[in-house]
């Protein structure tokens, strides 16, 4: 094994055994759902065990700890290579202490992680795909608020062909909030039609608006609505977004479209009509 491989195979254990330690007497499906006081308790396990895995010597680093090792790091070409490793290897998120080391190189670092997120050429090897994934989500953990026209611009290119890269993107975009609204509802109003990638994006500014509602966020949700075939994600955008202004519209589209509405349309637009404190009973 290289030392890459060490380090993020050591990393993944540890966040497996952070679960595993709490599971066997907890409620499992809350805890992955993120909810209630076994969601606490896993994400305290969690930060435990990878806290003890930073700080024990493994023989293949030369006996230094992770910490250590990361630490000693000096070539930032290597911090690359292991950030290309770190991709294929990690599941979900990378080790926050390597993360925090490549921080350490400032624009340097998230210019490189840029270049990593827009290389076609490893999207669309599948042995690669990881790497421009987990680029896309480390942009948006650092909150890279520049990175919102490059991150739409690679959603745009790839029209939503890759479902997890799509998926990080918009992840992405909700992650850094604020600086990614305005341009969001620029492309959703200048967009004739409303397919796969409006709908990763209308799904972002629901998400990302909600938290500081403002008029013209609810005018583009509502108008996507309108135009989108698939009121399904607009319903459950509308909905998410939380603003009652919404009821009129989504009981006025049940009552128009009555006789042809399928049961899984009906059903997301009437759950979002109770979401905002509406009723369908009289319709």
């Amino acid at each position: 094994m290289t030392r890459g491989e060490v380090l993020f195979s050591g990393y993944n254990e540890a966040v497996e055994q952070g679960y595993n330690n709490v599971f066997k007497s907890m409620n499992k499906k809350n805890a992955l759902r993120g909810v209630g006081p076994e969601a606490e308790e896993i994400e305290k396990s969690v930060r435990e065990s990878i806290k003890k895995w930073e700080e024990t010597p493994i023989e293949a680093l030369d006996n230094l700890t992770p910490a250590q090792y990361i630490s000693g790091i000096k070539d930032f070409d290597y911090i690359i290579e292991l950030f290309k490793e770190g991709s294929r290897i990690c599941h979900e998120s990378m080790p926050s202490i390597f993360l925090e080391k490549m921080k350490e190189y400032g624009n340097k670092a998230v210019e490189a992680v840029m270049k990593l997120a827009a290389d076609k050429n490893l999207l669309e090897n599948s042995k690669e795909t990881d790497i421009p994934v987990m680029a896309v989500r480390v942009l948006g953990e650092w909150k890279v608020d520049w990175a919102v026209d490059k991150l739409i611009e690679l959603l745009i290119d790839t029209a939503g062909e890759n479902e997890l890269f799509a998926d990080s993107i918009k992840d992405a975009l909700i992650s850094i909030g604020e600086p990614s609204i305005e341009k969001i509802i620029q492309v959703l109003n200048e967009s004739d039609t409303i397919e796969d990638v409006q709908e990763y994006l209308v799904t972002a500014l629901a998400e990302a608006g909600k938290h500081k509602r403002s008029d013209n966020v609810y005018r583009c949700i509502k108008s996507t609505f309108t135009r989108m075939e698939n009121k399904i994600i607009g319903a459950i955008c509308l909905g998410n977004y939380g603003d009652g202004r919404a009821i009129p519209a989504l009981r006025g589209y049940i009552q128009k479209n009555r006789n042809t509405l399928d049961p899984d349309t009906y059903s997301e637009v009437k759950s979002a009509i109770f979401r905002l404190g509406g009723q369908v009973d009289d319709i």
